[in-house]
């Protein structure tokens, strides 16, 4: 809940933060390729570290270079320090991103679609309430002295540190498995479609991500505060509705065409009812997709290797995002941010087709019943 409030209370205003200090959105593009490539370099060497020896040590190092990377962008010492910091949040955020999830998942006792959707969509919850807590505290720290987001995430984040301290170091469950077997889990992930269909869908909502605070910055910087609350907001009950209602995985076919359609909507209009319908409206499909496709792939994963196959999937969908994000700031440049937003479904159509004649086995039994 801390990291989540330490995050919110940055990115709410970060593209802003970054043009106001002279730099366009082709070098916003670039960053966030450097922070995706970083990401990428290091997110298995920590989760064998979570899987083998420690399921506390590499968050600790993770939450510490976030903190070393915020300071740097605080003190804004030119382009080549933007990249650095990039580079060193990018290595922090492989160190605590499938580990956290791991630690919390791998205490889930029924390995479901269902249970672990369920637990994930609980997960979600928290991290809103933190990411609304963390964006308040951000947009208002923006406000008066626009450097001071920095130094709000790094109380964030050492308040994370202080938390973790209280935690026992469990032994790591995979500590018996040779790097051999656990490559050969590894490698085993990529014969399932779900793979495939995470890896899309966690990079899909890159272009909407990328470009929401500039689209709402347009109308008024209050309205970037508005945005915020949106995406928390929608984070939130999307969460909730995922736990209660939206647990068939045949649903995800589904969510992919009506992403499209939010996205479209929020791309090729400029009057904010419509904009703020949209935007609200894509968050919240996006959130309760990201969901039914996270759970279905826990589902298959043993506890052994979780954090090492959900930091594949990050290595991969990041692999994805350092391609896409240059090339999107590139088109909102040159075509606007019309051409760059919709540029999303076309990896929403890519989830759709991936998704097809996809089920869990309780839905293929209970598809035979009806039969």
């Amino acid at each position: 809940m801390s990291t989540a409030a330490g995050v919110a209370s940055f990115s709410v205003v970060d593209v802003i933060y970054f043009q106001n200090i002279g730099y366009n959105l082709v070098f916003i593009g670039l960053m966030v390729s450097v922070f995706k490539i970083f990401v990428s370099l290091a997110e298995l060497p920590f989760a064998i570290l979570f899987d083998k020896y420690s399921s506390k040590l590499s968050l600790y190092i993770g939450f510490s270079l976030r903190i070393i990377a915020f300071a740097i962008f605080a003190a804004n010492s030119g382009a080549s320090s933007m990249f650095v910091a990039q580079a060193l949040a990018g290595i922090a955020t492989a160190a605590a991103s499938g580990t956290t999830y791991a630690l919390i998942l791998n205490e889930v006792k029924e390995r479901s679609h269902e249970s672990m959707s369920s637990e994930l969509s609980r997960m979600g919850l928290y991290g809103g309430a933190g990411s609304l807590i963390g964006g308040c505290a951000g947009v208002l720290a923006f406000y008066y002295v626009e450097s001071s987001i920095w130094l709000l995430a790094i109380l964030f984040f050492v308040l994370a540190i202080v938390v973790l301290a209280m935690f026992h170091d469990r032994p790591a469950e995979g500590a018996d498995s040779t790097l051999r077997e656990l490559f050969s889990s590894w490698v085993g992930i990529f014969k399932y479609r779900a793979t495939y269909l995470l890896i899309i869908c966690n990079a899909s909502a890159v272009a909407p991500i990328l470009l929401w605070q500039v689209k709402f910055e347009k109308i008024a910087l209050s309205y970037v505060f508005l945005g915020f609350l949106i995406i928390n907001a929608a984070s939130t009950l999307a969460a909730r509705a995922a736990k209660s209602t939206f647990l068939k995985l045949s649903n995800v076919k589904y969510l992919s065409v009506a992403n499209i359609a939010a996205i479209g909507a929020f791309a090729f209009t400029d009057q904010i009812y419509i904009v703020v319908i949209a935007f609200l409206a894509h968050i919240a499909l996006h959130v309760i997709l990201h969901i039914q496709v996270n759970g279905h792939f826990h589902s298959i994963i043993e506890n052994k290797v979780r954090a090492s196959s959900a930091s594949l999937i990050s290595l991969s969908d990041s692999a994805v995002v350092a391609v896409a994000a240059p090339a999107i700031g590139y088109l909102a440049d040159q075509y606007g941010l019309t051409a760059a937003i919709s540029s999303s479904a076309i990896f929403y159509l890519t989830v759709l087709i991936l998704s097809l004649s996809l089920s869990t086995p309780v839905e293929r039994a209970q598809q035979s019943a009806a039969q």
